[in-house]
């Protein structure tokens, strides 16, 4: 079966395309990063590869020539990018899942694959409301999402900012009561995996554990110094995978959540979130494993 990995040569798209090559799947990276397709093309030679934007729709349905699968990872990331430049996160997070679904349609593509955010939930930053379109234009076109926490370990993520914070350096943080969904790459895919799994127009929420950013500090360096730094436009204080209303509807598979978006149905009377700050938290020692398995330290 030949996938197509939209945003393949971002943190995701990397290990994802790694994934299917050992399930001996074929695979088609597209990408406007020249430069690290480069670097792909030494690990991965077997994989094809195609430079473009997902704003440019023919350049999207040109690459979807031949493939069985599309997994669509393209977008702009970075919370504070997007309140600087909320038209250029239109663009990509919107425009661009626009011109990927109807490139879809037009090639008769049966299954495909969003990769969503907690951001979209509740949104209350540019990035956020952009994913959020993006779900419903997913949704609409009776294709299937996914939605997890920021990957621990992926570029600009919290793991990665501390990882770079010397013994006895300062560790600045926004909140101390701030909590956040450890999600690991192994984990983001196996729930693109499963979305595969079922039939058109649901939603693969994750279930992943959540812990403390104080605990996160102190699995790096003990009694290591903590600097509050405020909260920045655009932030949670805890993040979340499901609105009180969409808990509503979901149902529990497990290891995650499913829903579809139109679903109606009786509201109960206690409508909870899902969110990081409910806990259970894992702990110091959970997390230190965590960190060793993401690093490889």
């Amino acid at each position: 079966m030949k996938y197509l990995v939209i945003g393949g040569t971002g943190s995701f798209g990397q290990y994802y395309v790694r994934h299917l090559l050992k399930n001996g799947e074929q695979v088609r990276v597209f990408s406007r990063d020249e430069f690290k397709q480069h670097y792909m093309r030494k690990e991965f030679p077997q994989v094809e590869y195609v430079v473009g934007d997902v704003r440019d729709y023919e350049a999207v349905r040109s690459a979807m020539r031949g493939v069985c699968r599309v997994v669509h990872a393209a977008a702009l990331k970075h919370v504070r990018t997007g309140e600087e430049f909320p038209q250029e996160a239109i663009k990509t997070n919107v425009g661009g899942t626009e011109n990927v679904v109807n490139a879809a349609a037009s090639r008769h593509i049966e299954q495909l694959v969003f990769l969503s955010t907690d951001k979209a939930c509740g949104p209350v930053n540019t990035y956020g409301s952009t994913k959020m379109l993006a779900e419903r234009l997913v949704m609409q076109a009776e294709y299937n999402a996914v939605r997890y926490g920021n990957v621990m370990g992926s570029r600009g993520s919290v793991l990665h900012i501390f990882n770079e914070i010397e013994r006895g350096g300062v560790f600045p943080i926004t909140d101390q009561r701030m909590t956040r969904f450890a999600v690991t790459l192994e984990y983001a895919a196996e729930l693109v995996d499963i979305a595969f799994t079922y039939p058109p127009g649901y939603m693969v929420v994750g279930k992943p554990p959540a812990f403390r950013i104080v605990d996160l500090v102190d699995a790096f360096h003990p009694g290591a110094r903590i600097v509050e730094t405020g909260v920045q436009a655009g932030e949670k204080l805890h993040e979340m995978l499901l609105t009180e209303y969409e808990a509503a509807r979901a149902t529990d598979e497990g290891n995650h959540f499913l829903l579809r978006q139109d679903e109606g149905g009786q509201l109960p009377c206690d409508l909870k979130a899902f969110t990081s700050g409910d806990g259970p938290f894992m702990s110091v020692e959970k997390i230190r494993e965590m960190i060793k398995e993401v690093t490889g330290e």
